[in-house]
């Protein structure tokens, strides 16, 4: 691309008269008017200054060597530690159910190397940290995860109360040491996917109103304010799929 079709992009994409442009780069209206005319060519720092400036403009930025390096490495590294992640969309892929089996290899991946209980339930009593809710009694784990495993694939016509239920029960059984939000959680798109329903998304900021739902879910036996985060969470979900 020419300097003058530069300039002109710039303009185009900036709103800013020739005479507010040429303030910005710094020349006088009689300099810019002749590189815009292409009469003169600028010379090389001024060239800069007006690459620098379409980049600006048109989003084209220059990105250091070294941060494009780093944030590789944060990339990779999330991608290593979510194999938990794209081991059940590999199994959902080829339409395979959500079994007890599976929930405990989910957790063997996720704590690999973190617990050396990884891939078993628990085998103590545990407290939800932040909350004021008794968790089932470890020797009752077993049994109450393979009703809850079985509980699964019962049809229901309301998908979302279902889910809703099924993700509130599970984080009251507590089932493992560790990980049980996240394993309860990827248990949930797990359901919303195979109902052909895009995980839902939660937000940092939003995570609060998430266990405050979810809480009252279970203290309560109210599942609506949770079914109605879940609502939101897949109506986003649809808005990042149609890339709204």
């Amino acid at each position: 691309m020419t300097i003058p079709q530069k300039l002109q992009t710039i303009q185009r994409l900036s709103g800013l008269s020739q005479t507010e442009l040429a303030q910005k780069l710094g020349v006088s209206f009689v300099a810019f008017n002749r590189w815009i005319t292409g009469k003169v060519v600028p010379r090389e720092r001024a060239q800069e200054r007006i690459d620098a400036l379409y980049r600006e403009y048109t989003g084209l930025k220059v990105i250091p060597e070294e941060a494009l390096e780093a944030k590789k490495a944060i990339v990779t590294g999330k991608s290593n530690k979510a194999k938990h992640v794209l081991y059940l969309f590999k199994h959902l892929s080829v339409k395979k159910p959500v079994h007890e089996e599976l929930i405990l290899e989910l957790h063997g991946i996720l704590m690999n190397g973190i617990r050396t209980d990884a891939g078993s339930y628990r085998h103590h009593g545990v407290r939800i940290v932040g909350a004021d809710l008794p968790t089932a009694n470890y020797l009752k784990v077993p049994q109450l995860m393979g009703e809850f495993a079985a509980d699964l694939h019962n049809s229901r016509k309301d998908i979302i109360g279902h889910i809703a239920v099924t993700h509130a029960r599970f984080e009251q059984i507590h089932p493992f040491s560790d990980g049980n939000g996240r394993i309860g959680r990827l248990l949930m798109h797990a359901m919303l996917l195979q109902k052909n329903l895009p995980p839902a998304v939660i937000r940092p900021e939003k995570k609060r109103f998430y266990y405050s739902s979810l809480n009252k879910a279970q203290r309560q036996g109210d599942a609506s304010l949770l079914q109605d985060f879940i609502c939101d969470g897949v109506l986003e979900g649809w808005d990042i799929v149609e890339r709204k």
